[in-house]
């Protein structure tokens, strides 16, 4: 069963506290908040060390800059779907009535789709080219991994959205602030994005890349739990919350608040210039046979 806990009792509170006529918002408050999307996460927990190669700018197994660049600048993420419970009928008698029984159900999700902003260098289809046609050559219709095997060329990431209670320093607010989780596994980009290198004269566009993924997807309590781990973690308050905060820079480099440097305290700035916003990976936070015990 894929059981899921309201949050903080909010079904009783809301039964208790309901207006006086159905879909009414309250007489002076609403009852609850109106759930709100656009807050999102995708956390990357397993990387073979031959795509972190093939996709590391210097060719570093153990760099997972690519994966972490992805963490913190995908715009979207599509593919998640409907569950829908399938039924089957038996009829009889002179006007043939049906009654209609549970007989089947799907998850109706073996693709999504992230979407980058693409940047010059190929920073995203560069890497994703290498990855794709590794698995197999467009050339020779082989494949050059060293370890041909699903589980050496495919990926594993957590995926979450929350409201803006995210934003806080406390844990236990950023636990609260969790609206649903998803854990995919299997996963591998499926198109190399070339179109954009075409030519028409006096066009000069920026490009987005929508690059889809074969997965399996996983949910359930046991993933909304790994994902409540994740974000009480001072790792993930520190590097997707906190930086963001502290290291607002402009095009130079240099630390900016919106005033003038001589109106800023000098010892302050000597120590923000040259500090770069980057990720490391929170996946020594969380051990590997807990992501094991939550996949199951």
């Amino acid at each position: 069963m894929l059981k899921v806990i309201p949050r903080n009792n909010d079904m009783v509170d809301i039964v208790n506290k309901a207006p006086v006529f159905p879909g009414g918002m309250g007489a002076s408050r609403l009852i609850a908040d109106p759930f709100l999307s656009g807050w999102a996460f995708v956390i990357f927990t397993n990387v073979p060390k031959q795509i972190a190669k093939l996709t590391s700018p210097n060719g570093d197994e153990s760099d997972l800059s690519f994966f972490r660049l992805m963490e913190m600048s995908f715009k979207e993420l599509s593919g998640i779907n409907d569950l829908d419970l399938g039924t089957s009928s038996v009829s009889g008698g002179f006007t043939g009535n049906e009654y209609h029984f549970p007989n089947e159900i799907n998850k109706n999700c073996n693709e999504v789709t992230l979407k980058f902003q693409e940047l010059s260098g190929n920073v995203f289809s560069g890497p994703f080219q290498n990855w794709i046609t590794s698995i197999l050559d467009p050339e020779t219709g082989v494949s050059s991994l060293e370890n041909f095997a699903q589980k050496e060329y495919s990926v594993e990431f957590l995926y979450f959205t929350c409201n803006p209670g995210i934003g806080t320093a406390s844990a236990e607010g950023r636990k609260r602030s969790l609206e649903s989780a998803f854990y995919f596994t299997n996963g591998f980009p499926k198109r190399v994005a070339l179109s954009q290198h075409n030519f028409s004269s006096n066009s000069h566009d920026t490009f987005e890349i929508d690059q889809p993924f074969s997965v399996n997807m996983h949910l359930g309590s046991k993933i909304f739990e790994l994902a409540k781990k994740v974000v009480s973690t001072e790792k993930f308050y520190e590097n997707f919350i906190q930086k963001q905060h502290e290291f607002i820079t402009d095009n130079r480099g240099d630390a900016f608040n919106g005033l003038p440097e001589w109106l800023v305290d000098q010892d302050l700035l000597k120590d923000l210039k040259g500090t770069e916003a980057t990720s490391s990976t929170i996946g020594g936070n969380i051990k590997k046979e807990e992501v094991e015990e939550n996949k199951k």
